[in-house]
């Protein structure tokens, strides 16, 4: 079976004007000179159909750059990319009837017309029959809570309305495919909670979502796997949920005490332990040894609530950027 997304050695250069430090009128008559910044380097990777895949990285790491070359935006200097089974750049056309794509930064609706008018012209570029779109409608009006200002211009909708429409008009025509480049930058967290369901909803449909995003908790909820991308390389890919249990070995344990000074306590291992008033905490606590430390630190003080954590995608991503770093 053929991959939905294929990259083989996929690299991208941009020429970038270099910077002369001289007066205006002695830069004017200067000839200009370039300079090559390679924003993706070597990546390969493939996307199965239905899978939902989170692109990871620092701004200026290549994720948007994969993006665009990914809708047929951009052409790639080197390597191949098939895209439902075509070239996205020579067949965007073709590509473009069955996917969909959100940029964060910019806005696929009329500015002075309302949403609802907006989704009229989309159902008609994509010849959408009447049946599918009263059917779309009325379930992402009901899931976004659209109703009291789908009908207002775009120009007066918040920024979480407007994204909210903007995810809505990616998914009306039923793309197999979607592309979503940092869609919850800036939103409120109920904004971004309402995105996270509703992507949650849509991955049920079997829709294979592509999402970058800096908010590594809204891809731990709704992606399958994570792609790490830094200076324009892949460093990283494993399924968000390897990802979890791997680094989850290690755990936190907090003890709330009911003594007000916390006992320190011996153990045979060198654990990493801080005490303050009523309150212990164990850091990085192999799983194998959690009895242990609970056993140490009962006998000592008197526990009034315990609670273990283990690290979450953030943390994962972070810990595995420093042991890099310092490898």
């Amino acid at each position: 079976m053929e991959s939905v997304i294929s990259l083989d050695q996929v690299s991208k250069t941009y020429k970038v004007k270099q910077q002369i430090d001289k007066p205006f009128w002695q830069r004017l008559l200067s000839t200009k000179t370039y300079r090559s910044v390679e924003a993706v380097k070597n990546i390969s990777f493939q996307v199965e159909a239905g899978e939902s895949v989170g692109l990871i990285g620092n701004n200026g790491a290549g994720k948007s750059t994969l993006i665009k070359m990914m809708t047929g935006i951009l052409y790639p200097n080197s390597g191949d990319i098939k895209v439902l089974g075509r070239n996205p750049f020579d067949e965007r056309t073709k590509n473009n009837q069955e996917i969909g794509v959100v940029f964060g930064q910019r806005t696929q609706l009329k500015w002075d017309l309302s949403p609802i008018e907006s989704f009229k012209l989309l159902k008609t570029i994509y010849t959408i029959d009447d049946a599918t779109y009263a059917q779309n409608m009325g379930f992402f009006v009901d899931l976004f809570d659209m109703k009291n200002f789908i009908s207002q211009p775009v120009r007066t909708l918040s920024l979480g309305q407007r994204m909210k429409c903007e995810i809505a008009a990616a998914f009306l025509h039923n793309p197999s495919l979607v592309f979503l480049d940092e869609p919850s930058i800036g939103l409120d967290v109920f904004s971004k909670e309402a995105i996270s369901d509703f992507l949650i909803e849509m991955k049920r449909g079997k829709i294979t979502i592509i999402l970058t995003t800096h908010d590594l908790e809204e891809i731990e909820r709704v992606c399958d796997r994570a792609l790490v991308i830094d200076e324009g390389q892949l460093i990283l890919e494993d399924r968000v949920d390897h990802l979890l249990q791997l680094y989850n070995r290690e755990k936190n344990i907090t003890f709330t005490l009911k003594n007000r000074e916390a006992v320190k306590i011996k153990t045979p291992q060198a654990f990493d332990i801080s005490y303050a008033e009523y309150r212990i905490e164990v850091h990085k606590v192999p799983g194998e040894d959690i009895q242990l430390v609970t056993n140490q630190v009962m006998q000592e003080n008197q526990i009034v609530d315990m609670s273990i954590s283990g690290f979450n995608l953030t943390q994962i991503i972070k810990k595995y950027l420093e042991d890099r770093q310092d490898a």
